[in-house]
């Protein structure tokens, strides 16, 4: 997903994800694969209806439907304009979302009062630095409040494959995966205030395969019997902010 990003890569990001391509691949649309992140995602935020909720990155709002299905609260940011405007459009206004088009790192500027949970999915793995995201994160949250980000797991080979002979992908644009690991993704959350730090890792088949139903039992089977530090393809990063 698309977010905001910092440093010398902002200007890029814009134009990378409003490519007909990247367009494309962020396009909303609920398989079992999306529902699993989506699941996956949200389990470790203990949610409830009508809480608060921060989503980073939103892009074209897969995840942001979701959120707002569930009865929460939800505001949503993005660094494009040009995906705010188009997810503006074509959500519903009952929905009662509020977007905001802003880099992530500067969201408390934008934004007031606190959340429930700050969530992101496929969203940290763009960011060249990870720790000022985590300490505006910190900053949204209410005592108690946690985050949660669903990324690739850094440790699968097939992704730097994926990354550099897709065409429409670029290393600048996916610039953060080798990151996307609990021994760097820990340290810029506790540096930010954020506590119990938890990653955990799931899924083993591309989502060609795991949207199946068949590929859909392969994959919870390959997944409970291959060695997940190297062979799963997501993970999910949480942290709490207790004080």
């Amino acid at each position: 997903m698309s977010s905001g990003r910092e440093g010398d890569t902002g200007g890029y990001h814009e134009v990378y994800y409003d490519r007909r391509g990247r367009r494309r691949r962020i396009a909303p649309g609920q398989t079992p694969t999306v529902q699993r992140h989506y699941q996956e995602t949200t389990s470790v935020l203990e949610l409830h209806p009508g809480d608060r909720v921060l989503e980073l990155g939103c892009g074209l709002g897969r995840f942001t439907r979701l959120l707002v299905e569930a009865g929460l609260d939800v505001t949503a940011v993005d660094l494009a304009p040009s995906l705010v405007e188009t997810l503006a459009a074509e959500l519903p206004q009952e929905s009662g979302v509020e977007l905001v088009c802003c880099p992530a790192e500067t969201v408390r500027e934008r934004v007031s009062g606190s959340f429930r949970a700050v969530v992101g999915f496929f969203f940290l793995h763009h960011l060249r630095q990870l720790e000022p995201v985590c300490r505006a994160a910190w900053s949204m949250l209410e005592p108690g409040g946690r985050v949660a980000f669903c990324e690739p797991n850094a440790l699968n080979p097939l992704y730097y494959v994926q990354v550099t002979l897709t065409p429409g992908m670029s290393w600048r644009g996916e610039v953060g995966l080798p990151l996307m690991r609990a021994g760097r993704v820990f340290p810029a959350m506790t540096a930010a205030g954020l506590d119990a730090c938890h990653h955990h890792l799931y899924g083993v088949l591309p989502p060609c395969v795991a949207n199946t139903r068949a590929g859909g039992r392969l994959d919870r089977m390959l997944e409970a019997v291959l060695p997940q530090r190297v062979t799963t393809a997501y993970g999910v990063f949480a942290a709490e902010r207790r004080q």
